[in-house]
């Protein structure tokens, strides 16, 4: 468990749930959650499952801030 946060809530999954090694390849079918077996908890999420997430909660876009990227920041797609 990271921070004390339930496995189950959806706090946990905004803050623990990542994108998909894959998440840039829109042509490859991949499923939308997986679970993800690095951390033990939470999932990886494709493309797809994010646009649908912004879709319905009317949102223009999430920024996430747990991981310390090489080049500062990193965008996926635009």
């Amino acid at each position: 468990m990271h921070g004390g946060t339930s496995h189950s809530d959806l706090l946990s999954d905004l803050l623990w749930c990542n994108p998909s090694e894959k998440f840039d390849d829109i042509d490859e079918e991949q499923p939308d959650l997986k679970p993800n077996d690095v951390c033990g908890c939470a999932y990886f999420f494709s493309y797809y499952a994010w646009r649908d997430f912004l879709l319905r909660n009317n949102l223009l876009s999430i920024i996430r801030g747990h991981e310390v990227q090489k080049d500062v920041v990193r965008l996926f797609r635009k």
